[in-house]
């Protein structure tokens, strides 16, 4: 019966600091900013690749051709976020670097744009590539910076409420280019996708977060330092 006290009450413990985490989190401005920038972004990365080929079949371009576009924009970001992470990692220059690529996500989506007519396929295929290595790092850097920000938080929490945030303005985002689709405005659809990166970078001037994760780490080495 103790145990099962024990149980009950390391559960309703339990269940106040979460509720607890959450407040905390949207009641942080930089939290709040962050969580923004990476559900717009999340949501126009997820509308993108599910209406690509809604979006360039009318000009004349085939599944496979739509499919090549698509993959450009997932090579080049990974392999663009892998070494801009490796450098994250040594500089910690997370907003810099976010707001960086929020700025060329932009300009590449516009010219992507600017070039979505027949026979520009492989204008197309190199624009959606750069756009790619400009948007896909900012999901991982994002996640790593909100961590900095709200740490000792467990990070899963907020996380978690980022990918949903995307998830759900994914959902947004689909619903609302299907229907700009079907009104045949091509090309408004794609300044919707790109207009999320230019509302994340006027966003970011607003933060101004601590790294919290790396200042204790760093005062923890030091303190454990033997003294001379």
């Amino acid at each position: 019966q103790k145990q099962e006290e024990e149980r009950k009450l390391n559960k309703y413990q339990s269940g106040k600091e979460f509720t607890r985490a959450i407040k905390m989190l949207f009641t942080d401005k930089n939290y709040i900013l962050l969580f923004l920038c990476y559900s717009l972004n999340l949501g126009a990365f997820q509308a993108l690749a599910t209406l690509v080929a809604q979006l360039t079949n009318p000009f004349g371009y085939t599944p496979g051709q739509s499919s090549i576009m698509g993959a450009s924009v997932v090579v080049a970001g990974v392999v663009s976020a892998g070494i801009i992470g490796k450098l994250m990692d040594k500089y910690r220059v997370y907003a810099l670097v976010l707001m960086i690529c929020y700025a060329f996500t932009w300009y590449w989506n516009l010219l992507w744009t600017s070039v979505l007519w027949p026979y520009n396929f492989w204008w197309l295929t190199i624009t959606a590539a750069l756009y790619g290595a400009a948007l896909l790092p900012v999901l991982p850097i994002g996640v790593a910076l909100s961590c900095e920000v709200t740490y000792p938080i467990s990070e899963a929490t907020p996380i978690g409420f980022m990918v949903m945030g995307g998830m759900i303005w994914s959902a947004v985002m689909i619903f609302i280019m299907t229907f700009m689709l079907a009104a045949d405005m091509l090309h408004w659809a794609c300044y919707l996708v790109g207009l999320q990166s230019a509302i994340s970078y006027f966003l970011m001037w607003g933060f101004n977060g601590e790294l919290k994760r790396t200042n204790a780490t760093e005062k923890k080495h030091w303190k454990h330092q033997p003294s001379e």
